[in-house]
């Protein structure tokens, strides 16, 4: 698989009853980005979206969702995590903040897995609003 970037990945989780993040890193993968808007009664709303091709490669920290809760060591990737193109050394306290600082700052809305193919084939495929 072709790459072009690394990314910051922001797993969200609740820890007595705070909402958190936990940042980790994942380098060699692929960020395709398309920008636009739709056009509404009320006015304009974005529609920029991103797709990431994670190969299995470089996710040698992952778990799974529910062994991600579990323990809150490596990281996953779940709806609502936060995806950001580039190694982001902040921290923040809200996805607002992030977004004030970095062009590329994606909710994950789907992740779908790719566990098909050759070794180097197999990826994640993860869409981000």
């Amino acid at each position: 698989m072709l790459t072009n970037c690394d990314v910051t990945i922001y797993n969200k989780y609740i820890e007595n009853r705070e909402t958190k993040y936990k940042k980790s890193y994942i380098k060699n993968v692929h960020w395709e980005d398309s920008e636009g808007f739709n056009i509404l009664k009320s006015g304009l709303t974005s529609a920029d979206k991103s797709k990431i091709y994670i190969p299995f490669y470089s996710c040698g920290d992952y778990k799974t969702p529910i062994e991600f809760k579990k323990s809150k060591e490596g990281f996953t990737l779940k709806s609502e995590d936060v995806i950001v193109k580039g190694l982001i050394e902040d921290e923040f306290t809200t996805i607002k903040d992030l977004e004030k600082n970095y062009d590329y700052v994606r909710l994950i809305t789907t992740v779908d897995v790719r566990d098909y193919g050759s070794e180097n084939m197999k990826h994640f495929e993860v869409g981000g609003k």
